[in-house]
């Protein structure tokens, strides 16, 4: 191998129109040579063959110091030839970092945003234009304002204003399929004088006329949709919005955030829309702000910078505080277990004492408790529900009889036969009470998590011609029954689960009363779903009815005690100027013992319910 000064290898670089930096290897560089300093790029590697890798643009980026002397410490002299687009690159890179650093530190000022010209309709609240005229400053925008802030409003103005400065032409969204009435038909009807066109993408054509498109996360794991769609994106100069963006938090390790990120890269600008940014920690935030800053480096991103982030710098948020709503009168209803149920009940409860003995360093902690939970929870209900767990649809991977538990013969039969035996109190509750609701042309949302519960009480509310909605109804059918509940004089009752309609969907003008038969100890889906009737536009003295069904002596007791607590300190974080970690667990694509939301805390308490301690 020649020595330092005796031959000059040439490194050159160029851009792929992926976006990704190749390194084509020299032909004159010994082989072990090329694999040391390749092993220093491994972990981002893109692809690689004979004539050399890639790496992704961030990756490069972020090492760029290091190329050097990474190279000539292999022993031979370093000259790289990067490509003009690679030169740009590294250019536009350090303008960005400029500029989020200049961001971050409030350099950036708004100036007041005038709305006339722009075709809107629709009257922004205070709050609403004061997270307008930040965001038109911004080169990429994040909205984290609470749930019913009006984040769909602001964005779609914040359209009109972009296009109209002629910053961007379409818009492209990309959101969960509950928010597709919002984007398509709602909101752009009452935001502007003259509603864009709009469609759904299917992954087929898209037509030429379009404005506002809208795509769901599930599509972006087809790479030829993904194609498709960036294709109209960078063709249409389209704004690129990720609604409830916290679905694509995980980062690269996410088929969905990849699809995202395609996405971004071709966009003239990208916004994020969160209330929940961070549910767990600042690496949830950096994934997302990965997304709509592209090739930032990750040391911009760290922790440290991002825990001293105000609104106003690269976000806005509204807070709970701010919308002026009167608070929800919320009632706990003690209901009394029915006496098989009670049977059953005590039997569970003593059976599964012994999972909550487990050692947190077991590999099954956390799923056999979770599994747990959420049998005992739909014990609390409607024992009968234990049956429907061999179904799929209910909820993944429980079981019954379940694993854990010792379950004799004879309790096995009884909760086989049990709505032979009797009906579940908390049903009975709920007929009487809609029953003098539709006698009095009130409407009623009822929540719970269990589909069985759904399915029970549509046929126990038969009468009163009640829509369902849960993840099993397709789009299609999802506007039918909303369209009956919302218009229909014969539809007061929707029975629906917070895993589906607890994002996207408004109902507070045609609903003021809500029903939870059960809850889990997710703090973000109760909240998620309480704001579906409580939410920015409702009058103020208009009053929100909540009834929570507890059945007494049982789980329901201890999940609203721990919920109580968690949602105190949620309630700082949601009143909060800057971003604080809110610890809301994620409830999509999930499995049970992470869907219930379980924390050390809360198997504590649970524990001392199962040994009779209340």
């Amino acid at each position: 191998m020649s020595g330092v000064g005796e031959t000059k290898r040439i490194l050159t670089l160029q851009l792929s129109q992926t976006g990704d930096v190749v390194f084509i290897r020299p032909g004159d560089v010994d082989n072990v040579v090329w694999q040391r300093f390749k092993s220093h790029w491994s972990a981002d590697l893109v692809s690689e063959d004979d004539s050399g890798f890639a790496t992704t643009a961030v990756a490069f980026l972020a090492n760029m110091e290091w190329l050097r002397s990474g190279w000539t410490a292999l022993g031979d002299e370093y000259e790289a030839r990067p490509s003009p687009e690679v030169i740009e690159l590294v250019q536009h890179e350090k303008s960005v970092v400029d500029l989020w650093q200049r961001s971050c530190n409030g350099e950036l000022k708004s100036e007041e945003v005038s709305l006339s010209g722009l075709g809107l309709r629709r009257d922004l609240t205070s709050f609403q234009q004061r997270d307008l005229s930040n965001l038109v400053s911004m080169r990429a925008g994040a909205n984290f304002s609470v749930p019913g802030a009006g984040k769909t409003t602001v964005t779609l103005s914040l359209w009109a204003r972009l296009r109209q400065d002629g910053i961007v032409n379409k818009l492209a969204v990309i959101a969960p399929k509950s928010a597709f009435e919002a984007w398509v038909h709602l909101e752009p009807a009452e935001v502007f004088d003259a509603p864009p066109a709009t469609f759904i993408f299917n992954g087929r054509k898209i037509p030429t006329n379009i404005d506002l498109l809208v795509c769901n996360y599930e599509q972006l794991e087809d790479e030829q949709k993904v194609l498709r769609l960036a294709d109209w994106i960078s063709k249409g100069d389209a704004m690129l919005v990720l609604d409830e963006a916290h679905r694509v938090k995980g980062g690269g390790a996410s088929v969905r955030w990849r699809g995202c990120k395609q996405l971004c890269n071709v966009a003239s600008r990208v916004d994020l829309l969160t209330g929940t940014p961070m549910p767990q920690s600042y690496r949830d935030l950096s994934n997302l702000f990965s997304l709509s800053w592209p090739n930032l480096p990750p040391r911009m991103l760290a922790p440290e910078r991002l825990s001293g982030l105000v609104t106003g710098s690269v976000f806005v948020r509204s807070t709970k505080n701010e919308l002026g709503l009167r608070k929800p009168d919320i009632k706990f209803i003690p209901i009394d277990m029915g006496e098989k149920q009670a049977q059953i009940y005590s039997a569970l409860r003593n059976s599964y004492a012994g999972v909550f003995k487990l050692s947190s360093s077991q590999s099954s902690f956390f799923s056999s408790k979770g599994r747990a939970v959420m049998t005992l929870i739909g014990a609390a209900t409607n024992p009968g529900l234990l049956m429907g767990f061999r179904d799929e649809l209910d909820f993944k991977g429980l079981t019954w009889p379940p694993v854990e538990a010792e379950v004799d013969s004879s309790l096995l039969n009884v909760v086989e036969n049990y709505l032979a035996h009797e009906m579940p109190p908390k049903y009975l509750w709920i007929r009487k009470y809609c029953e003098k609701a539709s006698r009095e042309g009130r409407k009623v949302l009822i929540w719970s998590n269990f589909i069985g519960n759904l399915r029970h009480l549509q046929k126990v509310l038969g009468p009163l011609n009640p829509a369902l909605i849960y993840g099993g109804v397709d789009s299609e059918g999802r506007e039918q029954e909303l369209r009956k509940f919302r218009t229909s004089s014969s539809c007061n009752i929707l029975l629906t689960n917070p895993q589906t309609l607890g994002e996207g969907i408004s109902l507070h003008k045609v609903c003021h009363e809500c029903i939870f038969v059960d809850r889990l100890y997710n703090a973000g889906l109760y909240l998620q779903a309480l704001d579906r009737i409580h939410r920015l536009g409702l009058p103020p003295d208009q009053e929100t009815k909540v009834f929570i069904l507890q059945s007494n002596s049982s789980v329901d007791l201890r999940v609203g005690y721990r919920l109580d607590a968690k949602i105190a300190t949620m309630s700082e974080a949601l009143n909060d100027q800057g971003l604080v970690a809110s610890s809301i667990p994620e409830h999509f694509e999930v499995t049970p013992e992470e869907l219930v939301g379980l924390d050390a805390l809360d198997t504590d308490d649970l524990f001392r319910h199962l040994m009779n301690d209340g």
